[in-house]
C-alpha cells in the first residue's frame, strides 16, 4: 500500500495503533524494573556541585542635581568619599 492509495480513515486508525503500542510499550518499562521514590518532605535535600559563595559588588553613581526632578537615588552612597569608605570596609571583611 502505497502513501496515495490510503485513506483519511486508515491513516489515523495506524496513527493511533502506533501511539497506543508505544505508550503501551513504555508503561510496560516503567511500572516493571523502575523503584517509584515519593518525595518525602523529612528526607534532606540532595546538593550537587559546590557551595554558593556570595562576593560583594559595589556599583554606585553620583547624582548630579537636577530642577524640578528627583535626583538622589535610594542607595546610602551618594558621593566618592562614602564610596571609598565602603570599599575599604568591603575589602577588610574578605
Amino acid at each position: 500500500m502505497s502513501a496515495s492509495d490510503m485513506n483519511r480513515r486508515e491513516f489515523i486508525g495506524l496513527t493511533a495503533a502506533g501511539v497506543a503500542g508505544g505508550l503501551l510499550s513504555l508503561g510496560a518499562t516503567a511500572s516493571g524494573d523502575m523503584r517509584y521514590d515519593p518525595w518525602d518532605p523529612r528526607k534532606p535535600l540532595i546538593v550537587t556541585g559546590k557551595a554558593l559563595r556570595i562576593q560583594p559588588i559595589l556599583m554606585y553613581r553620583v547624582a548630579q542635581k537636577r530642577e524640578a526632578t528627583s535626583w538622589k537615588s535610594w542607595g546610602g552612597v551618594q558621593c566618592d568619599q562614602t564610596a571609598a569608605s565602603e570599599a575599604k570596609r568591603i575589602a577588610q571583611e574578605w
